[in-house]
This record gives structure tokens, sequence and C-alpha cells, in this order.
């Protein structure tokens, strides 16, 4: 499904209603259930975004994979100025282009409160502000826009 994974944390407390409104500016397709990880999928052509709210338990296990990496959560409370309590995965699948739905979702949140995206390749930290700006320039994370993005 996925060959990118990307977790939004923010040091705000994000409510699931809030989440699934951001969801459904970007027309998800939403789960009609619970079960299975993920909360829904936005796609374009051949692109696709997969959504999860991590909260509770899956919010501590994936803080907890940062004990390896101490520097990496280090700077994660630097840019929130604070401790995250809220954290979104998502989950892009290979097609070019797929990342510019990452950003277009992560900068409904960094409208709105602190946030950073953290990349797991490579382990890259996008702090609110590259997200806008990435978002004003009509960019994913990879540096596709839907012009040089071919979906065929």
């Amino acid at each position: 499904m996925s060959n990118d994974v990307f977790i939004l944390f923010s040091s705000a407390q994000i409510e699931r209603d809030e989440y699934n409104g951001w969801l459904r500016q970007m027309n998800a397709a939403m789960k009609p259930n619970i079960s299975g990880i993920y909360d829904a999928r936005v796609s374009k052509d051949t692109r696709h975004v997969w959504f999860f709210l991590l909260e509770g338990d899956a919010l501590a296990m994936e803080l907890a994979e940062f004990e390896d990496q101490p520097e990496v959560l280090a700077e994660i409370h630097k840019i929130l100025a604070g401790e995250p309590r809220a954290a979104i995965e998502l989950a892009a699948n290979n097609a070019e282009g797929s990342k510019i739905l990452v950003v277009q979702f992560a900068a409904l949140c960094a409208e709105r409160y602190p946030c950073v995206v953290y990349q797991a390749a490579g382990q890259a930290l996008y702090p609110a502000e590259e997200v806008l700006q990435l978002r004003d320039e009509g960019m994913g994370f990879d540096g596709y826009t839907w012009e040089t993005a071919n979906p065929n």
C-alpha cells in the first residue's frame, strides 16, 4: 500500500470531529466501520494517502518509537515548543504526486495549530511554516507539483 509514512505531531489536542472535518474537506473516502487501522483515504487519480489519528496508547507507542532517536524527539519538542499531544499517521502510495496530498492535509493542521511533520524515510522534519510554504507552491514532500507528477 504505502512506500512512505509521515507522522504529523502537534502540541495541540486534535479532536476527532475536527480531524474528520479536515478529511471531509479533502473529499476523503471515510471507512464505514471501525475495523482495520486507517480511518480514511484521500485519492486523486492513482495517488492515494491513508490516514490514522493516533490517540491514547497508539500515540504513546508512536512516541516510544523514538527511544533510540532521542535527538529527533528533542527536535520535535523544540519545534512544537512542548510535548506532542496529538499525532496523525499519513501513508502515501508510491505514485508521483501522492505526497502533494500529504502536504495539503498537513497544511489544514498547520493553519490552526503548532505542528511538525516527520518523514520516516530519511527522518526529515517539516515545521508548520515549511508545510504551508510547500502547499502555497503546490509542491509535495517529494518535490513534485501536479504539473510535474505524471499519473501515467
